[in-house]
């Protein structure tokens, strides 16, 4: 009985499969299937409306958490289609004391705030549509978060926020580096120099060797690689150095980015915290009448070869973990991938190992 995995996909990438078809030639061994949905304004997906738009553009974090909550039910309404429409089993016990059935719901990079807006606001959606997915949803893997995700410059922002947004909610550090907001890049290099600096590959100093290890070792960001590697910091050419002119027209959607993209960037920290909250603690103060979703595991995967913020993401959640203790949190497991960077799902020997 196969898995079904969802791919929420990050930002500037249109309903193209092919950012995960080296996966498919693990479909079969690990038996599971790809379910590759866009999120809305990308690609062939609709578009946000005028007045969605207009609302994420004003500095008014209810009309944001409003927004959210509505892309977190686009993710349900599409899970009870694909349960309907694709006859996918219900989650059951295996023969080796495991699960199987269902779907594993995975967010990667800002796709992350898709999967997180579902799941913190599951309680408000029609309970018929709570009740199927009770039934289905077995994991949400949480796929290359990051600290803060930056995509436009600081002179852009018009209202009181960060320079880009903290996607966990923590607070930015002093001393952090985005390549968007690198003053030393020209504007006609910035397009290039920031993909380059998000795929490459980092030998960060905190890593001693190849070994997966749960945790980030860092103390201070000295101890990561911030600005694009240097040869001697590196050891394979970027993701985007790699990937042909035709592949990179064919994942590219510059359009949603600048449309909607920015202004959802800059959503306050504490907005973005509360979907950290609610997808981690059972007991979220809008959840006073029991748990969701209590067969639902979180994992958080990611690649020690990322840029630092990814590092940093898993350092400062696992402090966050550590100041939970005593409250009921959700079952959740921390995989690193050794040597694999921000695009691991292009590289499919590497990922496949964590294919469990």
């Amino acid at each position: 009985m196969p898995y079904f995995i969802c791919f929420l996909k990050p930002p500037k990438l249109n309903p193209s499969p092919e950012i995960f078809s080296r996966l498919l030639l693990l479909a079969s061994k690990y038996n599971f299937r790809i379910i590759a949905p866009n999120r809305r304004d990308y690609g062939d997906s609709s578009s946000l409306t005028v007045d969605e738009l207009a609302n994420i553009n004003l500095p008014d974090p209810v009309q944001h958490a409003d927004f959210l909550r509505a892309r977190g039910q686009d993710i349900a309404n599409f899970l009870v289609y694909a349960i309907k429409k694709l006859r996918i089993h219900p989650i059951s016990p295996s023969r080796d004391a495991g699960t199987e059935g269902g779907v594993v719901l995975i967010g990667w990079s800002m796709g992350n705030i898709a999967t997180m807006s579902f799941v913190r606001f599951f309680r408000t959606f029609p309970q018929d549509v709570q009740d199927t997915i009770t039934q289905y949803l077995q994991s949400l893997v949480i796929y290359g978060k990051q600290v803060l995700d930056l995509f436009y410059r600081k002179a852009e922002v018009d209202y009181d926020a960060d320079a880009g947004y903290n996607i966990l909610g923590f607070s930015h550090p002093a001393g952090a580096y985005d390549a968007i907001l690198d003053p030393d890049i020209p504007d006609l290099d910035l397009p290039k120099e920031f993909s380059i600096w998000v795929s490459s590959y980092y030998s960060h100093p905190c890593y001693t060797s190849q070994a997966a290890i749960s945790s980030c070792t860092a103390q201070v960001l000295e101890d990561l690689i911030l600005k694009r590697p240097t040869p001697a910091e590196t050891y394979r050419p970027s993701t985007f150095e790699t990937t042909t002119e035709g592949e990179l027209a064919s994942l590219m959607d510059p359009v949603a980015g600048s449309r909607s993209e920015r202004a959802i960037l800059a959503f306050s920290p504490s907005t973005i915290s509360d979907l950290t909250l609610g997808t981690f603690l059972l007991d979220h103060p809008d959840r006073n009448d029991g748990v969701i979703l209590p067969a639902m595991n979180v994992c958080i995967l990611y690649c020690q070869a990322s840029m630092w913020s990814v590092q940093w993401g898993i350092r400062e959640l696992e402090k966050v973990f550590l100041i939970w203790r005593g409250r009921p949190q959700r079952h959740r497991s921390v995989i690193a991938v050794p040597g694999g960077n921000h695009f691991v799902c292009r590289v499919s020997f590497l990922y496949g190992d964590y294919m469990t």
